[in-house]
């Protein structure tokens, strides 16, 4: 494919132009356009090659392209904040381990051209292994900018990074990520008919079960019988969640790898020198933490300890066509739900709601008594038993009703009025038998019962949890 112009330009689902209105030619020489058309249309469905004008005509190349580059290397830990900055000296040993990814990808031209950003950095000899190395601020004398840039040179790679940022961002809110095709965006569109049990669901889901106080939906909550929405639509594509915070009160997961990563790695770094005796306090932890970007902040971790963040229920219960549920016994395609994947499957999920303060128990994972089943009638006590949100844990709903919740969340799995045109590529084998109730119980294995208290590294850090220690 040795093109010597490649053109360049955004486009939407429907082939025509986004508003970035960015169509340029740009030089190549064969080989680059060549290597880069390889890289960029491995990853890109629908996208077009005109031989007859030696031209390419590139569907949403760039975030394509960041899609593809593997530039978010997870070994670059602390001293950022979340936006990879530190404050008062720009971008941070994360970004700039970021720009210089950039500086040295194949796609350096195309970003060069799109961004406008000058890439001429005088990077120092040593910022591989700067980059390379995890443990963060700490391996540097505390420093959290330990590659020594020029202020010049520093300046390029702030505008780098933040052009990265907004590719990124444009790209998660790109139709490939973001379609809005599932059979509930039809249904508000008046193009398909909810089933009854979707109904019965989703009336379950924005009434008795309080779903769309945190899961919003665009609708009023109707919490008692009988009770009238007399709320507006929103008119904006529902995203099923309010960003905020919220401690379920979910078990410790004795299955997260982090627990037993507690000795040193190769490079000398110690993931988890605490072993069960960590606790995930989630948004409390980040606001006592250095990244924490406003210390005004600090003195809200007690208050939101254990809270993590709520997470869309769009495509919870998407899956490969060739294993089409989530839920036992299938054939379906095993996945973790929470943060910390302590649940198999969507009916669990949503037991769990509907019974967790129905069925307490002060043990740990694993050591329910023989006479209970695990995530049926036995829940274990919480991971941090703070903050708890009491909203939820005994909704009073029936079996039936929890199925048809089921049913509503598999109606907001994206693809139904446009499937993906790589849905079929899944090589992996599906999973079959048990029920949905019982999925993945026979392997949980025990955490220690009792757990070790928390390490005060973790749960003595100023301000400390209230109103009570964790233990």
């Amino acid at each position: 494919m040795p093109y010597a112009v490649c053109r360049l330009q955004w486009t939407d689902t429907v082939g025509q132009p986004d508003d970035d209105r960015v169509s340029r030619n740009i030089a190549l020489s064969g080989r680059q356009a060549d290597r880069a058309a390889i890289h960029v249309f491995t990853g890109l469905p629908g996208a077009r090659i005109q031989p007859d004008t030696g031209r390419v005509l590139w569907r949403k190349l760039l975030g394509c392209a960041l899609d593809r580059l593997q530039i978010a290397k997870r070994r670059c830990r602390a001293g950022t904040t979340p936006s990879g900055r530190h404050p008062g000296n720009g971008v941070s040993r994360r970004g700039l381990h970021r720009a210089f990814r950039l500086s040295k990808a194949v796609y350096r031209p195309l970003f060069e051209l799109v961004w406008g950003a000058d890439f001429h950095i005088r990077w120092p000899g040593n910022t591989e292994q700067i980059c390379a190395t995890p443990g963060g601020a700490a391996r540097f004398g505390g420093s959290a900018t330990p590659i020594r840039l020029s202020a010049e040179d520093r300046t390029k790679a702030n505008n780098i990074y933040d052009h990265w940022g907004q590719s990124i961002s444009k790209y998660e809110r790109s139709n490939r990520l973001s379609p809005f095709t599932s059979k509930f965006d039809a249904f508000l569109k008046g193009k398909y008919t909810l089933t009854p049990d979707e109904k019965a669901g989703y009336d379950l889901f924005k009434g008795k079960a309080n779903c769309n106080s945190c899961h919003l939906d665009g609708r009023s909550t109707t919490l008692t019988p009988g009770q009238t929405d007399g709320g507006a639509a929103a008119d904006t594509r529902p995203l099923f969640t309010c960003f905020g915070y919220a401690n379920l009160g979910l078990p410790l997961n004795p299955r997260v790898a982090l627990f037993y990563q507690t000795k040193p790695d190769r490079f000398g770094f110690t993931p988890n020198p605490y072993g069960f005796a960590y606790r995930d306090l989630g948004l409390g932890a980040f606001l006592r933490s250095a990244v924490n970007p406003n210390s005004q902040w600090v003195e809200l971790a007690p208050t939101s300890d254990g809270q993590m963040q709520t997470s869309t229920a769009r495509n919870v219960a998407m899956t490969p066509p060739q294993c089409p549920t989530t839920e036992a016994p299938g054939p379906y395609f095993q996945k973790e739900f929470f943060h910390n994947g302590y649940i198999k499957s969507l009916k669990q999920l949503v037991h769990f709601y509907n019974t967790r303060d129905v069925y307490p128990f002060k043990v740990t994972s694993g050591h329910c008594r023989r006479e209970r089943q695990k995530r049926v009638d036995c829940w274990p006590m919480p991971e941090v038993p703070i903050n708890i949100d009491m909203t939820l844990g005994n909704l009073g709903l029936t079996d039936q009703e929890e199925s048809q919740i089921v049913t509503f969340l598999q109606a907001l799995t994206d693809g139904f009025t446009a499937p993906y045109p790589d849905m079929n590529t899944f090589t992996g084998q599906c999973m079959t038998g048990g029920s949905a109730a019982t999925q993945g119980n026979e392997l949980l294995i025990p955490a220690p019962q009792p757990l070790p208290p928390c390490a005060s590294a973790i749960c003595g850090v100023q301000p400390l949890p209230a109103p009570h220690p964790i233990p």
